[in-house]
């Protein structure tokens, strides 16, 4: 199966998940400075999943389905504006690629299908 552009749709899914894990944390983040920032959020839905969306892969970085999580989370905050708006704020300080990037690259629709999978996250 092809797309508009004539690319095979596993290649455009590949292509995405290599411009993910090109997403990395900014110099002088780890991944527990930025869990720590991320648990400043209060609402208790993202609190409990914060618990177990936010995972670094075998490499120690920031898993694939934990980028697309947060990415979620800045979209849409789960009816929740100042969650959504803290969100993608808090991407931009964690994440060497800016939130728009994240958008404009991978998009809403790809992130949502993958940012459950390699976590516990539901």
């Amino acid at each position: 199966m092809t797309n508009v552009e004539g690319m095979n749709v596993a290649d455009e899914e590949q292509k995405k998940r290599d411009l993910i894990d090109n997403v990395k944390l900014r110099p002088g983040v780890t991944f527990e400075t930025a869990r720590s920032k991320l648990e400043k959020i209060k609402l208790p839905k993202f609190a409990k999943a914060l618990k177990k969306c936010w995972v670094q892969d075998p490499d120690g970085d920031v898993a694939l389905a934990s980028k697309c999580w947060l990415f979620c989370w800045g979209w849409s905050g789960h009816s929740s504006d100042p969650t959504a708006e803290y969100c993608s704020f808090l991407w931009n300080e964690v994440f060497d690629k800016e939130y728009r990037w994240f958008d404009a690259n991978i998009g809403y629709e790809f992130a949502q299908m993958h940012r459950n999978e390699q976590t516990t996250c539901s």
